[in-house]
């Protein structure tokens, strides 16, 4: 049981630093270089929300929304590791359910004023 707790925990804090890395950095401007044309003059996080909402409200809502994509990644996270310990399927959606929250509670601890 306290595996579970301690495969739980790692979750969460791996879901944790995924959401504030994504949102706190310019990662999505150097990953989404490739496909930004120069004359599209995006240099901040904001400038790349926009620049994608003009591409795909879809995408930008799913890529600019913290709860959005903590579920993804925690739904993607909880499946990794629920596969690597052959822990199954009600592992991931225990993951996938409650850590968006508390990566959305860290993200809104550490959000700037």
């Amino acid at each position: 049981m306290s595996d579970l707790i301690l495969l739980y925990i790692l979750g969460a804090l791996i879901n944790c630093w995924f959401i504030c890395t994504w949102f706190f950095t310019s990662l999505p401007l150097h990953l989404f270089k490739p496909f930004i044309k120069k004359e599209a003059e995006v240099y901040s996080w904001e400038d790349w929300n926009v620049w994608l909402m003009f591409r795909s409200e879809f995408w930008a809502e799913l890529l600019g929304c913290p709860l959005c994509l903590g579920f993804w990644a925690a739904m993607a996270i909880g499946g990794i590791v629920a596969t690597l310990n052959s822990l199954g399927v009600p592992f991931m959606l225990a993951c996938g359910f409650s850590h968006p929250f508390i990566s959305f509670a860290a993200y809104k601890l550490l959000e700037k004023e």
